[in-house]
């Protein structure tokens, strides 16, 4: 089960990759824009959730109270993920809204998104719950290996969404964009 988790968030970063690059980086240029601040601070938060998320689930195994965490973050995730779909509509809208393909690009990326985290959830033995639980394997070596190469660039698309945050460089871009 955890090969088909981790399978399936390497496809929904491939997507967020394509929603991050084309459409908010490249077409909406969404973090030079005042009207998208809020958008992009939901789309900067959920990209610093990204790195501890993966690598407590495949890299340092969490179980006991850091498996609560790593739930945790899962529903911080889903809450900002919420906002961001909240905070669309105003951001986009004098772009003509939100176009159709980045629309279905959300949905299907959020569905396996959540199924990924189904997947890493139940593949947890049920003892890995306890408060006392000791450390146990359960990431395989491939699936940890590979979850942790994913990492730095996980790490580094957080900082970029920071750096995009600030207001310095943002007006430096906008400006740079006329």
């Amino acid at each position: 089960m955890e090969l088909i988790s981790l399978s399936l968030l390497l496809f929904v970063g491939v997507l967020g990759g394509i929603d991050a690059i084309y459409f908010h980086l490249w077409k909406f240029r969404l973090y030079a824009r005042p009207q998208s601040r809020r958008e992009h601070v939901t789309h900067a938060i959920r990209a610093l959730l990204v790195a501890p998320t993966v690598g407590l689930l495949f890299v340092w195994p969490a179980v006991g109270v850091t498996l609560w965490l790593v739930v945790a973050l899962m529903v911080t995730d889903f809450a900002v993920m919420i906002w961001d779909l909240i905070e669309e509509p105003n951001s986009r809208r004098d772009l003509g809204g939100v176009p159709p393909m980045e629309a279905a690009l959300h949905v299907v990326a959020s569905t396996l998104h959540g199924a990924a985290y189904a997947f890493a959830l139940a593949s947890r033995p049920v003892a890995a719950w306890s408060q006392n639980a000791t450390p146990i394997a359960v990431s395989s070596g491939g699936v940890s290996t590979l979850a942790a190469l994913i990492l730095p660039g996980a790490a580094l698309l957080g900082v970029a969404h920071l750096v995009l945050l600030h207001r310095r460089f943002g007006r430096a871009l906008r400006s740079e964009h006329r």
